[in-house]
């Protein structure tokens, strides 16, 4: 599944669609989408971004939490990655640029110690081809322009 977004909305939908259902039926969740969720085959999410991993707009928070889930990897692609941090970014956690530096350098801290780094397109597929069907991977992608949505139900489907 792909997600075009790189925020707490993003994020919140990649963690319910990874939760055990169960967990959240304690909660005020309607019964028939619980059943949509029981139901649910989704092990892989790319998180969509058009910015770089310091211009994230999810909290630390978030993103902790997505990383708790039982059986979740969340990976990124390096290039994307070190693209992405420039020296704008590095500005950005730069306490005199903002009174939010500090949260997003520790954001940005996780993401860099939490992910796990592919070389390639390749390598991407690769991991996602060998993984269990209990694994679940968050991708997070950045520096991407979505320029059309097709049809389909396969990830390929999102031109870059």
């Amino acid at each position: 599944m792909a997600v075009i977004g790189n925020g707490n909305v993003a994020m919140d939908i990649s963690r319910v669609l990874f939760k055990d259902p169960s967990l959240m039926a304690p909660y005020d969740i309607p019964t028939s989408v619980l059943k949509v969720l029981q139901k649910s085959q989704v092990r892989t999410i790319q998180l969509i971004g058009r910015r770089g991993a310091v211009q994230s707009a999810f909290t630390i928070k978030e993103i902790r939490e997505i990383s708790r889930v039982e059986g979740i990897s969340i990976y990124a692609l390096k290039e994307e990655f070190e693209a992405s941090v420039n020296d704008q970014s590095l500005r950005e956690m730069n306490p005199d640029f903002s009174v939010h530096a500090r949260g997003i350098q520790r954001k940005f801290e996780f993401l860099k110690s939490s992910c796990h780094f592919l070389d390639s397109d390749e390598h991407l597929n690769d991991v996602l081809s060998k993984a269990s069907t209990k694994d679940k991977r968050l991708v997070l992608r950045y520096l991407k322009n979505p320029i059309e949505l097709l049809g389909t139900d396969r990830i390929e489907a999102v031109k870059l």
